[in-house]
């Protein structure tokens, strides 16, 4: 009986031990805020609809979407120029009284034309453009900017020299400290020594397309846990805090003769699949068996299309391993992009 008993005790400490061990895990993986991107050139009060009910469609009360990353426009080099383009078109006052994080791409190539003492000018152009835009819909002042730049070593020093221009900027303009994130790919996250640390006060990890999609390869471009895991053991030292950003988005990639012909954004993968022109075969890869126009691109037989969406599970589990390698999780989940489609993908996660 003492036998059996002892037996019992011990079940019953690793069952607990167990059932411990899994309710810290899922507050380790739930215990951040789950934000968006927004990425298109136009916004309205119908655009962003279904951001304001994901709570009560997903019935979890306590689920935080705030801040909104919103994309506000883009800087790029024209005729040795750099100028905003791609700018935000705001249709309603749909973001008044919202929390957003107004996000500026950079091209990289602005930091390889613009010399270093004109980079004060441009931290105050980017920066008044930004204000300007802000004031004139009545927008909340922000507490948190965000500069989006695919830097390399050749830019490195110009960037990040513009990045304390930038922030110095809009805390004059503004007359009160504000918190400066910027994103940060793989890359130059595992390879510090190479691509330095950028001056802010966070970063955001872009733990997507990870390979060149105009390849044909097997892997999905955009998302693979095989290709995370090649990185993310660098996070271990990384000295900056971090959130994440995952993808929920998905492509179709067009390839003839072995060569790249298109990528196709707005694609729906579940109509794609029920073509009677496309012969499916292994790997979401599929065969044009007829002469079609797709998206106004027309396709030859032999043509190859590639589907590149990350399933959930990849997602989750990409998110896991980060988890797993940061020394703190991270407080943000931004998931690119929102849209009416790419939000379904969210709540399947």
């Amino acid at each position: 009986m003492l036998h059996q008993l002892t037996i019992f005790l011990k079940k019953s400490y690793l069952w607990a031990f167990f059932c411990f061990f899994l309710t810290n895990c899922s507050k380790n993986y739930e215990n951040h805020k789950q934000c968006f991107y927004y990425w298109k050139t136009s916004i309205d009060s119908k655009a962003i609809e279904p951001l304001k009910h994901i709570r009560i469609k997903l019935e979890n009360p306590n689920l935080s979407l705030t801040p909104l990353y919103l994309h506000f426009f883009d800087v790029v080099t024209q005729n040795h120029n750099a100028l905003p383009a791609g700018v935000l078109q705001i249709q309603d006052s749909c973001l008044q009284g919202m929390n957003i994080v107004p996000v500026v791409y950079i091209k990289n190539e602005v930091f390889l034309h613009t010399p270093k003492d004109s980079l004060a000018t441009l931290a105050d152009l980017v920066s008044q453009k930004l204000l300007n835009i802000l004031q004139r819909h009545n927008i909340k002042t922000p507490t948190e900017f965000q500069l989006d730049c695919d830097w390399t070593e050749k830019t490195q020093s110009s960037y990040f020299q513009f990045i304390r221009l930038y922030k110095q900027t809009l805390t004059k303009k503004l007359q009160n400290n504000i918190l400066l994130s910027c994103t940060i790919r793989l890359y130059p996250m595992k390879y510090t020594k190479k691509m330095g640390v950028p001056p802010v006060d966070s970063g955001v990890l872009m733990c997507y397309n990870l390979k060149n999609p105009t390849i044909l390869h097997p892997t999905n471009s955009i998302l693979s846990v095989d290709e995370a895991k090649g990185y993310l053991p660098a996070l271990k030292s990384y000295p900056l805090q971090l959130d994440l950003a995952l993808p929920i988005f998905s492509w179709v990639t067009v390839f003839r003769n072995g060569k790249f012909l298109k990528l196709m954004n707005g694609v729906s993968v579940a109509t794609l699949r029920q073509q009677n022109y496309l012969t499916a075969n292994a790997n979401d890869f599929f065969t044009v068996k007829k002469p079609v126009s797709l998206m106004g691109t027309a396709l030859q037989v032999g043509d190859i299309l590639k589907i590149e969406a990350p399933s959930p599970q990849t997602i989750r589990q990409v998110h896991e391993l980060v988890n797993e390698y940061l020394p703190n999780p991270p407080q943000r989940v931004i998931y690119f992009h929102f849209d009416n489609q790419t939000y379904k993908v969210f709540k399947s996660l």
